[in-house]
């Protein structure tokens, strides 16, 4: 009996964490699926020629911090998102899997001035391999 209460007791512990990570899970594929749409337009393949160029740049300058600074590197490929307001001030960023250095490359770019987008509270996506 004890052993069946503990059970419950445990599955019920654990009902939030799964019901949060589910939720990002999800907010995460919405901003997403906004990021893929933007790019089948115009400017918005403008917008991620210049992105890009951005991006490499300053990977390389964070990711090394990252790779200084978090111990054990999950070097696991990940998915960003980003949302941008118009003064390329960034008002959203989210990454999945949530690697150690996904979250790190996410949070040191995140305090960036990004290129300005094609309109306000923009998505985009960015897609990080690290392995050869």
């Amino acid at each position: 009996m004890r052993f069946a209460l503990a059970l419950v007791l445990t599955v019920v512990a654990f009902a939030p964490l799964r019901a949060e990570s589910d939720d990002r899970i999800e907010r995460f594929s919405r901003a997403l699926s906004e990021a893929k749409t933007n790019l089948q337009t115009p400017e918005g393949h403008e917008y991620d020629r210049s992105l890009s160029a951005f991006l490499r740049r300053q990977n390389a300058v964070v990711l090394g911090g990252c790779f200084k600074s978090v111990e054990s590197p999950d070097k696991n490929a990940f998915e960003m998102v980003f949302q941008i307001a118009t003064g390329g001030e960034v008002r959203d960023a989210r990454v999945w899997p949530e690697t150690n250095l996904g979250v790190c490359l996410r949070d040191g770019l995140k305090v960036l001035k990004f290129p300005a987008p094609p309109r306000d509270a923009y998505w985009a996506t960015s897609r990080v391999s690290l392995a050869p």
